[in-house]
């Protein structure tokens, strides 16, 4: 969940300077509206590191000038130039910080959970566009020519409305914003936690955790009911005091998953094994999680969150 600090106007329109926070109180997001428009600095943050995702300026409500992405481990990931209704791609670097792309020419690969590649001349984007699994397997490839979208095809279906690369559209965090629901009543906030607080840990690492939920999703045969499902799947546990995970279940999905998908997370969430629990000030803690996977067009993103300790009886 994402709190948002913001002002509006009388009819509901944001207005000013925004600010999101995770429930943890880590700044995640930060923009400005005047007139009902996007206008002047946003940036977005990612939020296990806290680092920058994105930083860029809005006039007019659309991308202006040059924006700036960076990988979660906070090297740099790629430069856009917006100018008018035009998109240049100045420079990009692979995940290990290898320059791919300078001075608008080269070849683009974004390396996050799965691979987006394609060549670039004069900034614009030219020929086919890749987006892969790291095994290979292509979601889809899109024609460029100098620029302009051309056509793409998937596993599943040609299309020729719009690009589905998600890297050329507007970041999650200014779209998502715009979709808040507001409360008729005041939220109060918790002021945050001051206590020395250290999160369960996997047997594995933290930061393998991820990548061996991904390959197990991955790697399962997905029947077609599975395949065609498009929605979030949430499933929420506990590590408990003696770093065991408990009390698996489904909560707050979105769409209509099939049963068997849901069982096979909450297996996979199941055989994550024996954990060092969390500590709250040296004492070990009840502490609550979530995996969190969004299924569409045949991919997924996933990610495991680390929410808060648990007081007892709670």
């Amino acid at each position: 969940m994402t709190y948002r600090y913001t002002r509006l106007t009388p009819d509901g329109f944001f207005t000013g300077a925004v600010k999101d926070l995770s429930r943890d109180s880590v700044v995640t997001f930060t923009g400005n509206y005047e007139n009902r428009k996007k206008e002047g600095l946003f940036s977005g943050y990612h939020h296990r590191t806290g680092l920058p995702a994105f930083s860029g300026h809005y006039a007019d409500n659309k991308r202006q000038g040059l924006w700036y992405y960076w990988y979660e481990n906070g090297k740099p990931q790629i430069t856009l130039r917006f100018s008018q209704d035009s998109l240049y791609v100045l420079e990009a670097w692979d995940r290990d910080g290898k320059q791919t792309v300078a001075n608008g020419n080269g070849t683009v690969k974004i390396e996050n959970f799965d691979i987006i590649e394609g060549k670039v001349k004069n900034g614009l984007m030219e020929g086919n566009w890749l987006y892969h699994r790291r095994d290979g397997y292509v979601y889809f490839q899109e024609k460029f020519k100098e620029g302009k979208f051309t056509k793409g095809t998937s596993p599943r279906d040609t299309y020729q409305d719009k690009t589905r690369f998600r890297f050329l559209q507007e970041p999650d965090q200014v779209l998502k914003g715009e979709t808040f629901l507001f409360s008729p009543n005041c939220v109060v906030v918790k002021p945050r936690d001051k206590r020395a607080i250290k999160v369960p840990w996997y047997r594995g690492g933290n930061e393998n955790l991820n990548k061996e939920i991904v390959a197990q999703i991955r790697n399962r045969p997905r029947s077609a009911e599975e395949t065609l499902f498009t929605g979030i799947v949430n499933i929420n546990f506990e590590v408990n005091t003696q770093g065991e995970v408990v009390n698996i279940h489904p909560s707050n999905s979105f769409g209509t998953p099939p049963p068997s998908l849901v069982e096979h997370l909450k297996k996979i969430v199941a055989s994550t094994g024996k954990w060092q629990p969390a500590l709250v000030d040296q004492q070990p803690s009840r502490y609550s999680m979530q995996l969190h996977v969004s299924f569409k067009e045949n991919s997924f993103y996933a990610e495991t969150r680390f929410f808060a300790p648990l007081e007892e009886g709670k």
